[in-house]
């Protein structure tokens, strides 16, 4: 496999790991039961192990400035 070869491989690769039309079919044909499970799991997800929670217990005087790094990393990384 020459490096071009590879290089559309890996293209065609992470399309389809990040083809969410797949994942919203899915979730557009679960029961209202199954989409209220979801939403509360994804709380309590959140809830129990966001790391900016994690450092407010461990070091409150760090909480604040961790969480708002925190967040601005993740709203730059899920923006490109």
């Amino acid at each position: 496999m020459n490096p071009e070869e590879f290089r559309a491989f890996g293209h065609r690769l992470i399309d389809w790991i990040a083809d969410y039309r797949a994942v919203w079919d899915v979730i557009s044909s679960l029961e209202p039961v199954w989409l209220a499970a979801l939403a509360l799991a994804t709380a309590l997800n959140v809830v129990t192990y966001a790391p900016p929670w994690m450092v407010a217990r461990a070091r409150p005087t760090m909480a604040l400035r961790f969480f708002w790094s925190y967040w601005r990393i993740v709203a730059n990384s899920s923006a490109a």
